[in-house]
Order: C-alpha cells, then sequence, then structure tokens
C-alpha cells in the first residue's frame, strides 16, 4: 500500500504555538496510511527532537532568498511529496511559488493567525495573487476565517476550518482549591502582541493592594529585556519570576491557580487549551479565536490592553475560587471532548486522502 508522503513546511521548527501544533501533528498522523515530513531553512529545537524520535527532517537552503523556491521544488521532486502542507506566511509564499506547474502536488496552505496584521501592503497582495496555486486553505479558528475574508476581501470557497488541538492525557488535574499566596501563570512568546506588559502593570495595581500573589512566566523573546526592566520598575521582583523557555508545560500548569492570556491578537492559542485542559481558571483577551472556545460560562473575558480592567478580573476571581474552579470545570470537560489532537490529526488526514484523490494519485 502506497503512503501518501506529506511534506509539513515551515520557516523553522523553535517552541513557538505554529510550530509546537506542527510537532503534535506529525507525531499522531497514522504511519501505516501516511509518512510525515518536516522541511525549514532554519531548522530549530523542535525540528531535532523529531528527528531523535525517528521523523525525516530536512533543510531547505535558507540562501540565496531568490531561489529558494527552486530548491523546494527539487526537494519536493526528490522525495516524491503528493501533499505539501504549508505553515505560517513565508512558507506559504516559497512552497505555493515551488508547485507551480506540478499539477499532481496537492497544496495546503494554513493559517494559524491574524497573519496580515503585521507587514499588510506585501503580505496581502502575495497572499491574494497565490491564492489560486493552494488546492485547500484551512484555518485554526472562525476569527481567522472571518479575518481573511475582511482583510484579503475575498471569500475563500477551498476553506475548511479545522481547530488546534493538544495531547489532553498530559493535562488531566484535579483541583479544588487555591494556594496561598495564590499562583498565576502565564506562558508564551514574549512579544508585543502577546501584551505581558499589561500583565505586569495589573499585577503591580494588586501589589499596590496588598494582594498576595506569585506570577510564573514562562517564554523567551525579543521583549524579555523590556519586560525584566518594566517588573524591576513597579517593584515586582520578588513577585513576577520569568522562567524561560519551558518545554513541557504540563507540570507548571499543576502547579498553577490561575492562567491569564493577555494577548492583543491571537488564533487560537495552545496555551489556552492546556490551561483549560488543564483544571486552570482562565482569564484571556476577548481577542481572535479565544471567546469561540472561552465562553462565560468557561472562563472571563477581559479587553485588550486594558490593565485596570484586567486587575480588577484577577480580585473576582481569586474573591470567588469555588465560582472559578467550577467554570474551569466546564472549560476543562468542553477541551477534552472537542481538542484532543488525535481529533485534529483525524481531520487532517481525512483531508490529505481527499486532495491525493483529486489530484489523481489515489
Amino acid at each position: 500500500m502506497h503512503k501518501i508522503r506529506i511534506l509539513h513546511l515551515a520557516p523553522h521548527m523553535n517552541f513557538g504555538g505554529a510550530e509546537i501544533m506542527i510537532y503534535n501533528l506529525v507525531k499522531n498522523t497514522d504511519r501505516k496510511r501516511f509518512e510525515p515530513i518536516v522541511a525549514t531553512w532554519l531548522g530549530g529545537g523542535l525540528a531535532d527532537h523529531l528527528e531523535q524520535e525517528g521523523f525525516n527532517v530536512l533543510q531547505v537552503p535558507a540562501r540565496p532568498k531568490p531561489l529558494r523556491w527552486k530548491a523546494l521544488r527539487r526537494l519536493i521532486r526528490q522525495e516524491n511529496i503528493d501533499i505539501l502542507h504549508t505553515h505560517l506566511f513565508t512558507a506559504g509564499f516559497y512552497g505555493r511559488l515551488a508547485a507551480i506547474g506540478n499539477g499532481r502536488l496537492g497544496v495546503i496552505r494554513t493559517h494559524h493567525g491574524m497573519t496580515f496584521k503585521q507587514k499588510a501592503i506585501k503580505r496581502i497582495f502575495f497572499e491574494i495573487l497565490l491564492y489560486p496555486l493552494s488546492s485547500c486553505h484551512t484555518a485554526v479558528s472562525h476569527s481567522v476565517i472571518r479575518h481573511l475574508n475582511d482583510t484579503l476581501r475575498w471569500k475563500p470557497t477551498r476553506m475548511r476550518l479545522i481547530q488546534n488541538g493538544i495531547d489532553v492525557e498530559r493535562f488531566c488535574t484535579e483541583r479544588d482549591a487555591f494556594n496561598d499566596p495564590a499562583t498565576i501563570v502565564a506562558a508564551g512568546r514574549l512579544s508585543k502582541e502577546k501584551g505581558f506588559d499589561v500583565l505586569i502593570k495589573a499585577l503591580h495595581s494588586l501589589s499596590k493592594k496588598k494582594r498576595h500573589f506569585r506570577c510564573l512566566l514562562a517564554g523567551d523573546g525579543p521583549e524579555k529585556g523590556a519586560l525584566l526592566s518594566l517588573r524591576e520598575r513597579l517593584g515586582l521582583v520578588n513577585k513576577i519570576d520569568f522562567l524561560g523557555y519551558v518545554r513541557d508545560i504540563a507540570p507548571l500548569m499543576k502547579t498553577g491557580d490561575l492562567f491569564i492570556i493577555p494577548s492583543h491578537h491571537e488564533g487560537l492559542p495552545l496555551s489556552l487549551l492546556e490551561a483549560m485542559a488543564s483544571g486552570l481558571p482562565v482569564i484571556a483577551s476577548a481577542v481572535g479565536g479565544i471567546p469561540e472556545l472561552l465562553t462565560p460560562d468557561k472562563g472571563w473575558l477581559v479587553p485588550p490592553a486594558n490593565p485596570d480592567v484586567l486587575a480588577d478580573t484577577i480580585e473576582t476571581v481569586l474573591d470567588n475560587p469555588d465560582r472559578a474552579l467550577k467554570k474551569a470545570q466546564q472549560g476543562r470537560i468542553e477541551v477534552l471532548s472537542a481538542y484532543d489532537i488525535k481529533k485534529t490529526a483525524g481531520k487532517y488526514e481525512d483531508l490529505y486522502l481527499q486532495l491525493f484523490q483529486n489530484i489523481g494519485r489515489g
């Protein structure tokens, strides 16, 4: 039986949300029917882990940039790839250029977030130009689909909603009370769009009210220096611990009492799924795909970039642990039933099979 060869293409495989999703998808794809392969031009820690676990990881020459698509085209032919699955804008750009003229290659473009909020003009131009070269577009949330419709001014008839998933079995935690002092957890790339400065300012407001808490912030990124300076300037060095990148987030979730996502924009963050699966009460910005999952019976939504409202909401949660844990339990039930990575992988496998048949290889 021919195994359908799937090439996942991403710029890098460092420890970010989209890259972790690729890693989990590759690991949970049925290897009796499919041969998942990963290719990048910048490598990364998750690529190393996949290689160590026996998966095929390929290197696309990073330079010269103008010829990268030609190198990728050669790789696709040499590896006899059936389906090219591109992740993030740059991979979608080079991948679809490489697919030109290859009528027997299925091409998927997955949109993991609000791609066109930054570098909008150039990205919008190329996304519209290359749209016909995609066999199918997928998005991780309804909000991402709306963003694409509103920004690109077309309604992609080949768009599918396939939401992110996690290994839910790693995040099964029972909890019945808060710690004293309460432990607040946040995790993500330390970049401006994640809004961790808003969280630090909110915690400063709580500290001025003599509220007792401990905050554990997991992640790394370009804003780390600025965030450390803000922590020191606001006198929170003994209140907020920067943990750096934490590969296995499950034990950290287990120690927490409250999880906070203060982002300015998101697709459907894996950290939200992980926190909810862990039974953690969650406060998150009402942006992107977050409100689709974190409904009022499952957690608290706050406006982005508003530290005062965030501080008030944190107080509400900490003052009402029974109510908070009841909401968290509802969220946990939802994630365990609907956001298992095995279900996500199954939906992609169905799509791979459909495209394989459509291109005349099935």
